[in-house]
């Protein structure tokens, strides 16, 4: 339990063991009920696809920000369309001779 940012310790005994951290993971999802490999898919495509995106010449750029922002945003009522929809983006990035 944290009141205030510091960590105590309940009256009747021992605080339970923190789960270990990753650096520059935000969340660990190491907790069974959150392993999903369709999301982890999601997941991983989306880091690549805003990695790659953010490489692009700032005249593309927006654009596909706002489809990625898009994605996002389907992902988060069907998690099935937005892996497809992500697939099809990065094969269209592929496909194109001028995305690094």
């Amino acid at each position: 339990m944290y009141a205030g940012g510091a960590r105590v310790v309940p009256a009747g005994g021992l605080a339970a063991p923190e789960p270990p951290k990753k650096p520059g993971v935000i969340m660990n999802a190491s907790r069974g009920s959150w392993n999903d490999p369709q999301l982890d898919a999601l997941a991983d495509g989306l880091r690549i696809a805003h990695a790659r995106v953010a490489k692009l010449s700032p005249l593309v750029r927006p654009q596909m920000t706002r489809h990625l922002l898009v994605i996002t945003d389907l992902a988060k009522r069907d998690a099935a369309l937005a892996l497809r929809r992500l697939e099809s983006f990065l094969s269209d990035l592929d496909g194109d001779e001028n995305v690094p």
